[in-house]
């Protein structure tokens, strides 16, 4: 393989993932916008490249928790919620060869051990929404659902964080119904069918 066809082939992928986050966002903005302000709290879109995810999407909280991330940030897969969000759509071989390295530990909460997270992982295939309190960072409650293509892949993640305080039982029932809603509704947008 030459350094041209390289080249070549990463512009196709960087041009791949531009394309599908122009798609995202504006297909989907309004419904996301609504989910930023039912919720209170802040929203963050991120697409899958590889084994990392790119932000291209944040609609912070205006009076709560400010996030680092911004946008076109580049996480590994196994960072918060919306990690685990893709995590749980992973090929079996691509999951099996992700997790023969040790998971981070980002908190005293993070999920180290692989058998409880891939426990964790056939959950969020199930019911589509995935929780991190507290694993990434102290004090933070992430909530997570996969935005489908036209192909059914989960190419893309949303996310709804904030602090951890805030997130009675309560609050997480009506949040992850919010968040299934917008992920269902952004999928169809996408021209994925339920």
């Amino acid at each position: 393989m030459t350094s041209t066809y390289k080249l070549g082939l990463q512009l196709f992928r960087y041009f791949q993932v531009l394309s599908s986050s122009l798609d995202v966002v504006k297909l989907g903005e309004s419904i996301l916008t609504d989910l930023q302000s039912k919720t209170g709290q802040t929203v963050l879109v991120s697409l899958l490249e590889g084994e990392n995810m790119v932000y291209i999407f944040k609609r912070e909280s205006k009076e709560e928790l400010k996030y680092s991330s911004s946008i076109n940030d580049s996480q590994p897969i196994t960072y918060g919620v919306l990690g685990k969000v893709f995590m749980a759509f992973f090929p079996e071989d691509q999951l099996e060869m992700l997790l023969k390295s040790p998971l981070p530990n980002y908190t005293p909460y993070s999920i180290v051990d692989k058998d409880t997270l891939l426990k964790q992982l056939v959950e969020i295939r199930s019911s589509k929404i995935a929780i991190d309190e507290n694993e990434t960072n102290l004090g933070v409650t992430g909530l997570g659902a996969p935005i489908f293509n036209v192909d059914g892949d989960a190419f893309a993640a949303i996310g709804v964080l904030g602090p951890t305080i805030q997130f009675t039982p309560e609050k997480i029932e009506l949040t992850k119904k919010q968040l299934d809603l917008a992920a269902k509704e952004i999928s169809a947008k996408m021209g994925f069918e339920y």
